[in-house]
């Protein structure tokens, strides 16, 4: 689906005049052997308390457990960037997307099966109504 330039431009700055806060997640991302945890944490002044999403893949079942699309949060990771997408209610109703470069490194547990942990900032760079 294409979205004329000027609807995204109208939105993000409809978005930006109504926030002194620059609308981001704050996301980490957690790698095990059995799973995949993505949390994420989206803030705006419509939302200055956060919203607040968690996603588990689980790798033997090979599917996201419940709670990833609650609070209408998704997302996609390739291994470099992660792309977020979130709906929200406020001010008016829009999904937001932004992306980022996200890089795993390995979290000394002293565990012999390794953790990967990598965290971002990821702004605002899109959004649709």
């Amino acid at each position: 689906m294409h979205i004329p330039t000027t609807i995204t431009t109208t939105l993000l700055a409809l978005l930006a005049t109504t926030t002194a806060l620059t609308p981001a997640w704050n996301v980490t991302l957690t790698r095990t052997p059995t799973e995949q945890t993505v949390s994420a944490q989206f803030v705006s002044d419509s939302y200055p308390s956060g919203i607040f999403s968690e996603c588990v893949y689980v790798y033997a079942t090979q599917q996201e457990e419940e709670g990833c699309s609650e609070n209408g949060f998704g997302y996609e990771y390739d291994g470099e960037t992660i792309k977020l997408e979130q709906v929200l209610q406020k001010p008016n109703p829009m999904t937001v997307f932004g992306e980022a470069a996200l890089m795993l490194e390995v979290v000394d547990d002293g565990m012999e099966e390794k953790t990967y942990k990598g965290n971002a900032i990821v702004d605002v760079t899109r959004a649709i109504a």
